[in-house]
């Protein structure tokens, strides 16, 4: 148990100098776990991930891991997006989005899908295995996904870290599908995603 994303692959890099595994532990909100789950995945020597659900109230809607405001906005659009689809989570939700790690600046609206597809999973809405799965994507109010700048540049990105299957918007698409070894999907709306 850590402090944080940067924090645990510090932590990892320095025990992989000396041939230790390590077994990432962690009681946190499930949209956390999924980026320390990113994190795991650059690390070279995990042995496990051990993870539980942390339900307190007070963590209702908070964005952590210096959003800037288009980031912090996000809670709005998703959830009216979600409201504006007629998509309902099966029970309510306490939502925390970490966005490690912590000591970066985290600016765009881009942020909007993968939170999205973060409350549809842990909510079972969507039960699928997203392990190999990236999002990339603005959520408008009525639940289309709005083109980003960047596409290309983060499928590149997503492809180096191992990632088969890129969502992003429809527009971007095109763009984004010349990287090799990554499965490109255009999203017109969220109500296909669910």
């Amino acid at each position: 148990t850590c402090g944080g994303a940067l924090e645990m692959k510090k932590i990892a890099d320095i025990a992989d100098e000396h041939g230790v595994a390590v077994a990432i532990h962690m009681a946190e909100s499930p949209v956390a776990c999924m980026a320390a789950v990113h994190t795991a995945a650059a690390m070279h020597n995990v042995l496990a991930l051990e993870f539980h659900s942390v339900d307190v109230p007070w963590w209702k809607d908070i964005v952590v891991g210096l959003p800037d405001n288009a980031v912090r906005e996000s809670r709005s659009r998703v959830t009216a997006a979600l409201q504006n689809s007629k998509i309902y989570l099966r029970e309510p939700q306490t939502t925390t989005v970490n966005l490690a790690p912590a000591d970066v600046k985290k600016t765009g609206s881009f942020y909007d899908l993968p939170i999205l597809v973060a409350m549809l999973s842990v909510s079972g809405v969507l039960d699928c295995d997203l392990s190999d799965c990236a999002f990339i994507g603005e959520v408008s109010l009525n639940g289309d996904v709005c083109f980003v700048q960047g596409a290309l540049s983060m499928a590149i990105k997503a492809a180096e870290c191992g990632i088969k299957r890129l969502f992003l918007p429809y527009e971007n698409a095109a763009e984004a599908a010349v990287v090799k070894d990554i499965e490109v999907y255009g999203v017109k709306n969220i109500a296909s995603l669910a």
